[in-house]
């Protein structure tokens, strides 16, 4: 049931997230993170 809470407060905040003012290290290591596989693995079409 918690979960279910977690979800629908996370569906919530997500329209109001900007990546280029967040001031969490860890997030931003995982963003980059992210972006790091993507350009990696991105097949040109």
């Amino acid at each position: 049931m918690n979960l279910c809470i977690n979800q629908l407060q996370a569906r919530a905040i997500a329209p109001y997230l900007n990546i280029e003012q967040n001031r969490s290290h860890s997030f931003n290591v995982f963003i980059k993170g992210l972006e790091d596989l993507v350009h990696k693995y991105r097949v040109c079409s």
